[in-house]
């Protein structure tokens, strides 16, 4: 099941007269849980699983600004309904994230409950939302990390999508952006004409016990004219996550810890960029030049410094110029 074969069943759907309940189809032949997607009377897009009868279902109705979950207990039905239409491609990675988790689950208490507890975790996603608004530096970091993750996800196996979502800790304000394997990753982007980054505190390059740290400093270029907006990358990891199959809401929930609602990225298209070159420095060298937690006095705390990149050429671990687009 993919998302083109989703939105042909939405248009089957759609050519139905609807005076009562539901018309639905289901979601696929080979889930073996009671999956359906259906059109309500009101024309608003849903989501059914049919529990049998005699299995009791634990579930408290929701009300959301552009979502409700809500039980039938006639026919035992849960019934996720969509109640604002400029929500439906979400709608579709929910669907398509739940139809891969459960499909092959026969159980009908494994089965429920991890139907219920996804329910709750998407539906966050589906409020207007406002947090403060990102600056242009904020929203350059945060194009960098998912840059980088991107490079995971297609280095990576479909089975280990997940966990190649999880490895992005930055938005969670861990120490190191990125957790992979053994080593930690800190990820820093600027501009291209720029020679130094900043270093925000004192833990930034402190290496965790046992694990080793890069540095991976990503060169951009702002181009509002040709560049690529936040909302275009998001889109090609989502792509990614899709064609994987992967759970979505990992990248929503990280993307909601920055301060961004994936269905308002489109309010920083103003803010482009064009990767150029990255490099990764080797952090565990004992004369790379850092200010760390373990190094400095108890009492000097709050330390921000830059690192002049000219005077790192002896801890290049790798360079990579982009071809981003081509």
């Amino acid at each position: 099941m993919n998302v083109a074969q989703l939105e042909q069943k939405w248009q089957r759907l759609s050519l139905e007269n609807v005076s009562r309940g539901y018309k639905s189809l289901r979601v696929s032949p080979e889930c073996l849980p009671d999956l359906y997607i259906g059109i309500s009377k009101e024309l608003r897009r849903c989501l059914i699983l049919a529990v049998p009868r005699l299995h009791k279902v634990n579930v408290v109705n929701v009300i959301r600004e552009n979502l409700t979950v809500e039980h039938f207990p006639d026919d035992n039905f849960i019934v996720l309904q969509l109640t604002d239409n400029s929500f439906n491609d979400l709608f579709n990675d929910l669907i398509l994230s739940l139809h891969h988790r459960i499909r092959g689950i026969a159980a009908v208490e494994a089965y429920t409950g991890e139907f219920i507890s996804a329910l709750y975790r998407w539906s966050e996603f589906f409020e207007n939302r406002r947090s403060d608004r990102l600056s242009g530096e904020q929203i350059k970091g945060v194009f960098g990390e998912l840059l980088f993750l991107q490079s995971l996800l297609s280095a990576s196996p479909a089975h280990e999508v997940n966990a190649v979502l999880d490895m992005w800790k930055g938005p969670f304000h861990t120490p190191h952006d990125f957790v992979l394997g053994q080593k930690d990753v800190e990820v820093k982007t600027k501009e291209i004409s720029k020679g130094e980054i900043r270093i925000s505190s004192e833990f930034q390059l402190q290496p965790d016990p046992g694990r080793d740290l890069e540095l991976l400093v990503i060169s951009v270029r702002t181009n509002p004219a040709d560049g690529v907006s936040l909302k275009e990358l998001s889109d090609a990891i989502r792509g990614m996550i899709r064609e994987k199959q992967g759970d979505f809401s990992i990248l929503l929930k990280a993307l909601s810890a920055a301060g961004l609602s994936y269905h308002a990225l489109e309010e920083y298209d103003t803010y482009r960029f064009t990767p150029v070159q990255e490099t990764v420095y080797d952090c565990m060298h004992r004369d790379f030049p850092k200010l760390t937690a373990s190094e400095i006095p108890e009492a000097v705390q709050n330390v921000r410094y830059d690192i002049q990149l000219s005077l790192l050429s002896n801890f290049i671990l790798s360079e990579k110029e982009y071809s981003y687009g081509s």
